[in-house]
């Protein structure tokens, strides 16, 4: 596979910018604060005051893993709900980045078309900004599986080849 020249990432930067200033804009009021992401709040300042959850806090069988992120983003800029949706903007972006990724590696003449089709959605625009672990989370976890399959796939390494399609 080819390297990609300097000039060939200004378009993906560009885009990527552009999405964070749509993402980031009033991410204290658009769409309004919901229950849901209250409680995540509440639970983050619980973990700052010591509590050291085990659990999600609605359901037995998730993870606080989100909770954890909020508690350290509050830690570092202070308790907010901008800062409460930070961390699901930071992490929609690098979701972004990995399939931009692997649509470079499948498509590379459409990679760039995807991904501002992918920024410019509604869907994205409006899901990045809730403070969820569903918003914030597992569109980056799956993107990340699939970047690691994609490229562990196309090593020319067996080992590593038959790990990523483990």
């Amino acid at each position: 596979m080819s390297r990609l020249k300097p000039v060939a990432w200004l378009a993906p930067i560009a885009a990527l910018l552009i999405a964070s200033v749509l993402l980031i804009y009033r991410l204290d009021s658009i769409a309004g604060l919901h229950r849901d992401e209250a409680v995540f709040g509440l639970l983050a300042e619980d973990i700052l005051n010591g509590l050291r959850p085990l659990r999600g806090y609605f359901n037995s069988y998730t993870s606080p893993m989100h909770t954890y992120l909020i508690a350290a983003t509050f830690r570092i800029f202070g308790e907010s709900i901008g800062t409460l949706r930070a961390s699901g903007v930071f992490f929609n972006l690098c979701a972004a980045a990995l399939y931009w990724d692997i649509a470079r590696r499948l498509c590379p003449t459409m990679a760039n078309a995807a991904l501002v089709l992918l920024l410019s959605s509604p869907v994205f625009v409006v899901f990045s900004r809730i403070s969820g672990e569903v918003y914030a989370l597992n569109p980056f976890f799956l993107c990340a599986a699939a970047w690691l399959f994609t490229v562990s796939s196309a090593s020319a390494k067996l080992a590593w080849s038959r790990a990523g399609l483990v």
